[in-house]
């Protein structure tokens, strides 16, 4: 438990190296023997802690949805969904590299088929799709600065994340974009 403590408190360290290389060695234990773990990281992000503590617990949870199966993910989904969708939401409370982050998540968790049924938990599935296509629309409506990497990066996780839509939800998209 003390080196569990100490691992999560370097999630908030300074250093980008040090959050990556405790993300990977906390992704390892985790889940399934640290079940306390992800409440705690969607707390980090919750709380806007601080930036580096919500870029850590991004990266985590990054790591640990590639290993989680879709059912895993449906549990999390009306938890994690909106807590990404705020995040995408606010450029003025995050950067686009920290947005980007939260849209490489969703779109990882989303291009597994029963993380959508995650969607339906929370309710109409179509009021969750405006919102976050309501999102997507402001980042690619913003101007685009070509000498910005993060900015082009942020797009392209956009639209993944579109697609990931259209296949996950045809007839919404079809008649959203009619």
């Amino acid at each position: 438990e003390t080196m569990k403590g100490l691992l999560l408190a370097l999630l908030d360290d300074p250093s980008k190296k040090i959050r990556t290389a405790v993300s990977v060695a906390v992704s390892a234990i985790a889940p399934e023997d640290w079940p306390e773990l992800v409440p705690y990281l969607l707390n980090l992000i919750y709380n806007n802690s601080t930036l580096n503590a919500v870029h850590g617990a991004l990266l985590c949870l990054s790591l640990i949805s590639s290993d989680m199966d879709g059912e895993m993910v449906a549990q999390l989904a009306p938890d994690l969904f909106p807590c990404l969708q705020s995040m995408i939401s606010c450029p003025e409370s995050y950067d686009r590299s920290l947005r980007s982050k939260a849209l490489s998540l969703f779109h990882n968790c989303t291009s597994l088929g029963w993380a959508m049924s995650g969607v339906y938990k929370m309710g109409t599935p179509t009021k969750m799709l405006k919102r976050w296509i309501k999102g997507f629309s402001s980042i690619l409506s913003e101007p685009v600065p070509s000498e910005d990497p993060d900015d082009w990066s942020i797009r392209k996780e956009v639209l993944k994340c579109f697609n990931q839509f259209i296949q996950n939800f045809p007839t919404f998209t079809k008649t959203y974009f009619a």
